[in-house]
């Protein structure tokens, strides 16, 4: 194959994994406001949010004049039984917003190493379908200063599998390293099928399932064998 110069990943549930389901947060986090609600009626509920404000206002209300946090507060507040006090809301964002919430996939530090080795003027990325929040997540782990490509889908304007995107991140890529690069000189990670695998197949990107399980050095080692 040739020579890497961009390789990319899907942020929640590749990259970053919650250290427990969604609802449960919640619930621990509302007991703190004396509210004792049933995890499995917020589950249900917050389903339903996510989905309702999702066709309603896709990507994050972008096109509806909306901010991630107005879009968010909404999802959270229709999560719950009950009307929440703002304090607890905010709180809830802000939690989802640093690394407590997270566990970091255990293999990047040696897969980015490794790349580093084989292919000298690699760049890494994120692609993800969702607003630069995760951008406050990924300083708070200390990745700050290794992802100098990343693009989401609420600044971008269009979502993954969406050609368009994969597009504007090899385009990012293309000014920062000041060369061109050409499509299957980029790889992405990510663990939806159809958004990540497929979407940057489309593209004319390589591309390999990951989730926080998945061996990152194997799964390029396969790549590079299977081109061969």
């Amino acid at each position: 194959m040739k020579s890497l110069k961009l390789i990319t990943f899907d942020a929640f549930g590749t990259l970053i994994h919650l250290k427990q389901p969604v609802p449960h947060t919640y619930t621990a986090l509302s007991k703190k406001y004396n509210f004792q609600f049933n995890v499995e009626e917020v589950e249900k509920l917050s389903l339903q949010a996510f989905k309702h404000n999702a066709e309603k206002y896709p990507n994050h209300g972008h096109a509806n004049g909306l901010c991630p946090r107005t879009w968010w507060s909404a999802v959270i507040q229709e999560s719950f039984p009950e009307k929440i006090p703002e304090a607890l809301v905010s709180e809830i964002w802000h939690f989802f917003a640093s690394k407590e919430a997270y566990d970091l996939h255990p293999n990047l530090k040696t897969f980015t190493d490794y790349c580093k080795r084989i292919f000298p003027l690699v760049k890494f990325g994120i692609i993800s379908n969702t607003d630069d929040r995760v951008r406050l997540v990924l300083r708070d782990l200390g990745l700050e200063n290794l992802f100098e490509v990343e693009t989401y889908s609420f600044d971008a304007k269009c979502e993954k599998p969406s050609k368009q995107i994969f597009e504007l991140t090899r385009t990012y890529a293309e000014k920062l390293l000041g060369s061109s690069i050409a499509p299957e000189e980029c790889l992405h990670f990510g663990d939806d099928i159809i958004k990540d695998v497929e979407g940057a197949k489309a593209a004319g990107w390589n591309s390999c399932y990951c989730d926080i399980s998945t061996d990152l050095s194997s799964e390029l080692q396969k790549l590079i064998a299977d081109q061969e």
